[in-house]
């Protein structure tokens, strides 16, 4: 979905221009698109909750430097690598190698995940990545406060107050300080993630009741439809998607989650297209990574193939799917080579030296 988003001119030179309803329909689907940051925040929050409640229930207690040097070295080699290559090669701009000085606070700021707050003009895909930092870094002091409470219930009464307080943070920020890249902001993205992390309590707690509310999947299906419309209607800059429809689309794909969670995928986990999806699943990381910098990286070679592609056949829709096709492969290569020859390894190294207290959450 997200590299969807990113089938632009800027991305793909050449390509094909649409109008009238194939223009609509194309220009909607990849607005809707940068929705998978949505859908990706209520997941992660559900496999990290999930591994947090586990360790809770095992031990009694949260070890947090356990847990973030665990995340960290799930998420630090590839991401410091990608931005070694953009300071030596300045791509995007947003490591300034202009001076020593203007290097040095550049990768500091995205080097301690600050890029949202104080580097919101370069925007890229890895502010995403310092939400989720945030999110790491204040999830388990929470849970670990409401769990000597003996109350974890009541996260459901945190994620609902944590769905209004960032509404309404939003809302403040459309009324006296609007920007576009509003939404990039750590405190008005933490619901998504903050109710990933009640859903996976709620499966624990309630499977029953979760199975017989999603009972009806095309009901669910239905509902998750109009939750997530917004995003097919609206560009990310209309004050509406900004406000509440954060909401609408974190409590749809929250519903959608749930669903799959209760249902399984059906014929989809077995056949063939499913199973590449899974194995492609495990490059995801490095996938969403590098497939916005590579068309710059390799612009001498990527952009006169691109060009290559757009002249090759007359129709328009063959050329977008060319196009697409190479755009899509190059970041699938890249994210399967980074995944196999720097995360692997790093992974092995820290499951040797730091096991894991608890086993992987399972969407179903």
């Amino acid at each position: 979905m997200v590299i969807l988003h990113h089938v632009d001119p800027r991305m793909i030179p050449g390509l094909p221009e649409f109008s009238g309803a194939s223009g609509f329909l194309f220009w909607r689907l990849r607005s809707f698109g940068a929705s998978g940051v949505d859908l990706f925040f209520v997941l992660s929050g559900y496999l990290v909750g999930g591994l947090l409640l586990q360790e809770l229930e095992k031990y009694g207690r949260i070890n947090i430097p356990r847990f973030i040097l665990r995340r960290g070295l799930k998420i630090w080699p590839s991401y410091y690598f990608v931005l070694l290559v953009l300071a030596i090669t300045g791509v995007t701009g947003c490591i300034d190698g202009s001076s020593a000085a203007s290097m040095a606070r550049s990768l500091a700021i995205h080097g301690f995940f600050l890029q949202n707050y104080l580097d919101r003009e370069h925007l890229t895909p890895t502010w995403t990545l310092a939400v989720e930092e945030h999110f790491y870094v204040t999830l388990p002091f929470l849970m670990a406060v409401i769990h000597r409470r003996r109350r974890l219930s009541l996260l459901w009464a945190v994620s609902l107050g944590c769905l209004a307080l960032c509404l309404v943070l939003r809302l403040l920020h459309l009324r006296f300080t609007p920007q576009s890249t509003d939404s990039i902001l750590t405190h008005n993205r933490f619901d998504t993630l903050l109710l990933g992390v009640f859903l996976a309590w709620a499966w624990r707690e309630y499977p029953d009741r979760i199975r017989a509310l999603t009972r009806n999947r095309w009901r669910a299906f239905a509902a998750v439809a109009v939750l997530i419309s917004p995003a097919f209607f609206l560009t990310r800059q209309s004050p509406v998607l900004l406000s509440a429809g954060y909401t609408s689309l974190a409590l749809g794909y929250g519903l959608l989650l749930l669903t799959v969670v209760a249902h399984g995928f059906g014929k989809l986990e077995t056949c063939l297209p499913g199973r590449i999806l899974r194995r492609i699943g495990l490059w995801s990381y490095n996938i969403y990574l590098w497939h916005y910098f590579l068309p710059l990286l390799l612009a001498p070679v990527y952009n006169p193939a691109q060009l290559w592609l757009s002249r090759l056949v007359p129709s328009p829709i063959v050329t977008l799917i060319l196009q697409v096709s190479l755009f899509a492969g190059l970041a699938v290569l890249a994210g399967w080579f980074f995944t196999r020859f720097l995360e692997e390894p790093c992974l092995r190294w820290r499951n040797r030296r730091i096991p894991s207290r608890t086993v992987p959450v399972q969407i179903n």
